[in-house]
């Protein structure tokens, strides 16, 4: 982990469980395919429930941070991504 290797958050909201973790599932493979990165996830977020939305999530780690932002431009608009978060929760 930092400062031995960058640290990058995905997250995806939707209106039901169901449709955040297909949407996880579907960027996975698509994250996976970037080299050099290593995944953990998908899974719900700490906080999975707010605001009537369920977050899921995907935690990259990689030794070159322009991995994770290459990583970060093969996903739609609608990911929200924290390259070096102050926190996962």
């Amino acid at each position: 982990y930092p400062p031995y290797c960058y640290i990058g958050i995905f997250k995806v909201n939707k209106k039901s469980a169901g449709a955040a973790e297909k949407a996880a599932a579907v960027a996975l493979p698509k994250l996976a395919s970037i080299p050099g990165i290593a995944l953990l996830g998908p899974s719900p977020s700490f906080y999975e429930k707010s605001n009537d939305m369920y977050t899921w999530q995907i935690i990259a780690k990689s030794a070159k941070r322009s991995r994770l932002t290459e990583a970060a431009k093969t996903l739609p608009n609608e990911w929200v991504v924290d390259i070096d978060p102050v926190s996962l929760l």
